[in-house]
């Protein structure tokens, strides 16, 4: 993962890399493969199987591709955002939490607050003018 948007030919083509990136994750989940699609299965209700998974992250299975609609289910399954926050990446973006959402809002608060006490500061001034 790089700090800005991937960039040249190919710079986004993601299959390697996804299948990469689950079997990573699943191998990191506290959960087997069995557990994970059942619940995937679950979140999703769509039936998963082991072997879906395992031809989802085989590289030689390359007609098998993981469905994005699972997506959700499968970081929920291995309690992981990982796969996510390498999309974004590639992109130049990045997930933001709510503590990082707090902090947004409290620097747009402390701008705002700046602007208004620019703001009657300058009124001040041209009532003293006036005076």
């Amino acid at each position: 993962m790089g700090g800005g948007p991937a960039t040249g030919p190919g710079r986004l083509a993601w299959d390697g890399r996804l299948r990469a990136l689950i079997t990573g994750a699943i191998r990191q989940s506290r959960f087997s493969r069995e557990e994970i699609a059942e619940r995937m299965t679950l979140a999703s209700g769509d039936a998963i199987t082991r072997a879906m998974l395992d031809a989802w992250t085989a590289p030689s299975k390359n007609g098998h591709r993981f469905p994005l609609q699972l997506l959700p289910a499968f970081c929920d399954a291995v309690e992981s955002q990982e796969i996510l926050k390498d999309a974004l990446a590639m992109l130049g973006a990045r997930i933001a939490t709510a503590e990082d959402l707090a902090y947004a809002e409290i620097g747009r608060l402390h701008v705002e607050g700046q602007k208004t006490a620019d703001r009657e500061k300058a009124l001040r001034i041209l009532l003293e003018v006036k005076r």
